[in-house]
């Protein structure tokens, strides 16, 4: 049996300059600790070919961090829905709700032909 992990799970860049090579190995590092917990596949693997106890532990793992970042996007758009649908607290600090107007004006104003200058407040 396989003690290492295969060739594919191993980021080989040799003959790729060194600016691209950077942004992909930075990018592989990113995607294994998103999914797997890992920058390196290397753990991965000895977990894949370790016994059926080991591979439980990490798929139990996976899971608890999967429901935990659910649970972090639900409130977050949640929050970010409420924020958006009521009206601030003081319009003088923040008017987020006029944001709208804003960019109707400047539609109005682009079709009537003014330019950014010409917009009358």
């Amino acid at each position: 049996m396989r003690t290492s992990a295969p060739a594919h799970w191993k980021v080989d860049l040799t003959g790729v300059p060194v600016g691209p090579c950077h942004v992909i190995q930075f990018i592989f590092m990113v995607l294994g600790l998103i999914s797997f917990g890992h920058a390196d596949l290397e753990p991965v693997w000895k977990v894949a070919i370790a016994d059926d106890k080991d591979w439980i532990e990490q798929k139990d793992r996976l899971a608890e961090r999967i429901n935990a970042i659910t649970v972090i996007a639900r409130l977050m758009l949640s929050s970010t829905a409420a924020f958006a649908t009521t009206p601030p607290p003081s319009r003088s600090l923040l008017d987020y709700t006029g944001w709208a107007r804003l960019d109707e004006w400047a539609v109005k104003d682009a079709l009537e032909g003014k330019t950014e200058n010409e917009r009358v407040w």
